[in-house]
């Protein structure tokens, strides 16, 4: 949902984003990329790939998410977490990110 909101913030219409994107996570850290996201987490594009195929079916929760990808779920969940913080920071919400509305 970030490399979506990303581009959301860059003008990308949500139409276009649910034909050309959908639940394709790679595609949407790709366009992303191709919006001008710079600096997300080296290990995103590994997360993306081994996520989307159960993305697109909508059951990634936690315990399921733990026996379905190589990475341990710390490690998955830092991703992610670095993912909002580095998105945010480029659409200037780094204070709303971080708990700090109005910075």
């Amino acid at each position: 949902m970030s490399l979506k909101a990303y581009l959301l913030h860059v003008g990308v219409s949500d139409e276009w984003n649910r034909i050309h994107i959908g639940h394709d996570l790679l595609a949407a850290l790709a366009c992303a990329r191709h919006a001008g996201l710079r600096d997300a987490p080296d290990s995103l594009a590994s997360l993306a790939a081994e996520l989307t195929p159960f993305y697109q079916r909508h059951p990634v929760w936690p315990k399921a998410t733990q026996s379905l990808i190589s990475s341990p779920l710390a490690e998955a969940y830092g991703t992610a977490g670095g993912l909002i913080w580095t998105a945010a920071e480029q659409i200037g919400c780094a204070g709303i990110a971080a708990g700090k509305e109005g910075t």
